[in-house]
């Protein structure tokens, strides 16, 4: 094996053991990654250094509880020096940030927040100098949710703009994180001031990228995706031109300039799925081909349950058609939920959608699906439950504004299935 010749060196061993593992990772080999570390001897293994990476290997696969062990043992057995501190910090912080839920994410808080108070020398409620450690907090504080929280955040990262652009306030800084993070923040905190604020800070980045050209397209991924999301959010028949247009060139250009071609860029092509879904553009999201192209994460099986069930709401009357939509939207909402380790609010909120608006079906239907009136109450009972865990998951969904076309258009539907089921006599999920 290539690695003995190290083993008289054990620390350019580890070292040489870390880079094949991140090597792995970076690759997608997440399994390949866990298998290498576990086969190691255990004093190599045992490292803290592959055992962060290990943490990282497992929260990559989705498998958050397997990694928390991990992440707590590091956090509580090897943060005595300033820097392990920091960096155990913040990666147990940002891993209770995808578990979720307003426990864990208030223990993130306190974990960054002791963390700030050791880099500003013990002074606390103060800010520090480490950007890393403020935008951490600020992004908990957003997932935490609330008007308040929401104010806090974007104080931080005011101050680290204003620090930045050399204590000059309200001027833009040359930091591409803080500058997008704040965006994201105007965004995250709706309205039409804020969404022209974040409009505007986008448009700014997006112009320095691109050597001060006005209108013009930069080469940096991450501005041009965060501003086709920002006007696909605000709407209108310009903004919607604008993002068709980015999505196209950001296409175009991973594939090596063929048009109309599929990238193999993950975020792009579900970036364009979820445009293709608010244009109700059915058979343009097909030709892309997501469920044939495995990509990694629960998010091509969100995106394919959001698809099918937006497809249901928008066809008319009650039909058969509604049985097989429902039926595609639900399997890939399951998928979703699995993939996402049960721990991603999205994926919960959506299969609750599913499984909500099946209980209102008629009952021969259901029948020929092989559910049974009885069971009614079992699945309404879990529809309340993956709701109840969405919200606790992620409690800021509460103060997010939301698409509100898609839920008129659920609840008309539902009315009418319910009504339909009254004319029936049969006993309605309204009313029990």
């Amino acid at each position: 094996m290539w690695l003995d010749k190290y083993g008289t060196q054990p620390s350019l061993y580890i070292q040489v053991v870390q880079l094949k593992a991140r090597a792995l990772i970076q690759l997608n080999k997440i399994d390949n990654c866990i298998a290498f570390i576990n086969a190691l001897e255990p004093q190599v293994r045992n490292d803290k250094g592959v055992l962060m990476t290990k943490a990282r290997a497992l929260q990559n696969k989705g498998c958050l509880r397997e990694a928390l062990p991990l992440f707590q043992h590091l956090y509580a057995d090897h943060a005595a020096a300033y820097k392990d501190h920091k960096t155990y910090a913040l990666g147990l912080g940002r891993h209770l940030q995808l578990l979720g839920g307003a426990g864990n994410l208030k223990k993130a808080q306190a974990i960054y927040t002791r963390l700030r108070t050791r880099t500003a020398a013990g002074r606390e409620n103060t800010p520090c100098d480490d950007k890393d450690i403020e935008l951490a907090l600020g992004r908990c504080l957003q997932l935490l949710g609330g008007a308040d929280n929401l104010e806090k955040a974007l104080a931080i990262y005011t101050r680290l703009r204003t620090r930045a652009a050399g204590g000059r306030e309200n001027t833009p800084c040359n930091d591409k994180d803080i500058e997008l993070t704040l965006g994201r923040c105007f965004e995250l905190m709706g309205g039409t001031h804020n969404l022209q604020q974040a409009l505007t800070i986008f448009t700014r980045l997006r112009l320095r990228a691109a050597g001060g050209r006005v209108n013009t397209p930069c080469n940096d991924k991450d501005i041009e995706l965060t501003l086709a999301r920002l006007l696909r959010l605000m709407g209108g028949e310009q903004n919607r031109e604008q993002v068709w247009a980015i999505y196209t060139r950001l296409r175009h250009r991973t594939a090596g300039g063929l048009p109309n071609s599929l990238c193999n860029d993950k975020d792009i092509e579900l970036a364009l799925a979820g445009f293709l879904i608010d244009m109700e553009m059915w058979s343009q999201f097909d030709e892309l081909r997501i469920e044939a192209r495995h990509f990694p994460g629960f998010e091509p099986h969100l995106c394919l349950s959001v698809r099918h069930f937006r497809q249901l709401l928008g066809t008319p009357g009650i039909s058969p058609a509604h049985v097989r939509l429902l039926g595609r939207a639900l399997k890939s909402a399951v998928l979703a939920v699995e993939v996402g380790g049960l721990m991603n609010a999205s994926c919960l909120s959506q299969l609750a959608h599913c499984v909500r608006l099946l209980t209102f079906f008629p009952k021969v239907w259901l029948q020929e699906g092989g559910i049974q009136h009885k069971q009614m109450r079992g699945l309404r009972t879990a529809t309340k439950f993956l709701f109840d865990t969405a919200n606790k998951i992620a409690p800021c969904r509460h103060g997010q504004d939301k698409d509100q076309d898609w839920r008129v258009r659920e609840q008309e539907l539902l009315t009418l299935l319910s009504q339909q089921q009254a004319a029936r006599k049969l006993p309605s999920p309204l009313t029990q």
